[in-house]
């Protein structure tokens, strides 16, 4: 390629930055970058204008597409990622992550992937509209949970402020891939469970670092219920709440889905996870309409 043929360095505005350190939290399709570009303060009005700017980016270096391995009418959908180079561009001083979070996601987790993806879009921009600042993001196996002889690591988590207090929620995305209960105590959600229960026992009630664990399921009521049937078995403490579950269907078509009675307890209790906050901002907000393909 002659230099003159180079493609020109893009002009690093604002809204690119806001672009480039979005993808830094997790991989998105162009729909979901759209709707989280909401939270933005110069945010894309249509696919069409944020599908050439992520050209001109990807032409550059800065990012990278791979196509989902998803049912789909035609052309599959791609989700995008920064590259090395988009990540240094973006954060000058941050130390570079591996080079996992850079290259294609396999096929065996693009599902859960995909699910996790609309889950946190919607967490934001739901977040955002009541003006909540959310903090402390903690991406898919950045976080480890020790407790006893155990280890949990989260598909997310995340603080929310709210007044003078945070909440930190851990969520987990239940694609129905993981057994509830086991024979052997190696894998499924009962081990998550009773993990997320020793390290929530170790603290008080109102204990900032105390994670509040959202399980949102693609398989339905019946899941929802199962999940919540094993809780309140491996809880210490009945009279405390280990997890909130929802399936993934109301999660998406609830335009706040934080604040309203969508989540049940170990009781079967509907109950708001935050409460006292501000009213949204933008009442026209559209939610994340659930895929069939994906659930």
């Amino acid at each position: 390629m002659t230099r003159s043929s180079q493609p020109s360095t893009p002009r690093l505005t604002q809204r690119v930055y806001d672009l480039l350190r979005s993808l830094d939290l997790f991989p998105m399709t162009v729909p979901q970058l759209r709707r989280l570009s909401s939270c933005w303060n110069d945010p894309f009005l249509s696919d069409s204008r944020l599908q050439q700017k992520l050209g001109e980016l990807r032409r550059v270096g800065w990012v990278r597409s791979f196509p989902y391995a998803v049912p789909s009418d035609g052309r599959p959908p791609h989700y995008w990622k920064l590259t090395r180079l988009g990540f240094q561009i973006a954060f000058h001083e941050r130390t570079i992550p591996r080079a996992r979070c850079f290259s294609a996601i396999g096929v065996a987790a693009h599902q859960h992937t995909r699910v996790l993806s609309d889950i946190l879009v919607h967490s934001f921009c739901s977040l955002h509209e009541h003006r909540l600042n959310v903090f402390d993001y903690r991406r898919e196996n950045e976080w480890r949970i020790r407790a006893g002889s155990g280890t949990v690591f989260p598909d997310a988590a995340f603080r929310v402020r709210v007044g003078d207090r945070s909440f930190l929620f851990c969520i987990e995305a239940d694609i129905g891939s993981e057994r509830i209960q086991t024979a052997k105590d190696v894998a499924g959600i009962e081990r998550k469970l009773r993990i997320y229960d020793l390290f929530q026992s170790s603290m008080t009630a109102y204990d900032p670092g105390r994670p509040i664990v959202l399980f949102i399921t693609t398989r339905g009521k019946q899941r929802v219920r199962h999940i919540q049937q094993t809780a309140a078995l491996v809880m210490q403490n009945p009279g405390r709440t280990l997890a909130y579950a929802t399936d993934l269907s109301r999660f998406l078509s609830e335009p706040s889905p934080f604040t309203a009675s969508l989540f049940v307890d170990h009781r079967f209790r509907c109950r708001p996870l935050l409460r006292n906050v501000p009213v949204r901002r933008n009442i026209n907000a559209k939610p994340l309409a659930p895929r069939c393909a994906v659930c």
